[in-house]
């Protein structure tokens, strides 16, 4: 990481550059502390959830991002990017009700410690 920002500012003009502590502490933070983070925590919920779980709420990234956008920056939204949203946070939500619902039956329908199964509660 650290040798990529290296090539990137070779590539830019670094006599442009505003070097700073305030810039040299965004720097530090930004790739070490908070990429290692994000890494740790996506690897963290990889291995908790289930595989299906996990890609579909990978998808609602871009909603996630249009709304922050239009919180932070003031940016305006499209009714098409709305529904769009909507949409994809509706079908990782019913995913994610599908997994919990399976899950629990799965649960449900075993008594602990043996492979006796028990007749689902209705």
């Amino acid at each position: 990481m650290v040798l990529g920002l290296a090539g990137l500012i070779v590539l830019l003009n670094p006599a442009s550059i505003d070097w700073s502590w305030r810039l040299i502490l965004m720097l530090l933070y930004d790739g070490p502390l908070a990429t290692a983070f994000a890494f740790w925590a996506a690897v963290s919920i990889q291995r908790a959830l289930p595989s299906t779980t996990v890609s579909l709420s990978y998808l609602a990234v871009p909603a996630w991002g249009l709304a922050a956008s239009t919180l932070w920056l003031g940016e305006a939204l499209p009714a098409s990017l709305v529904l769009g949203g909507l949409l994809i946070l509706l079908g990782v939500a019913a995913i994610a009700i599908g997994d919990i619902r399976r899950h629990s039956r799965r649960i449900v329908g075993y008594t602990r410690g043996c492979n006796v199964r028990v007749p689902p509660r209705l």
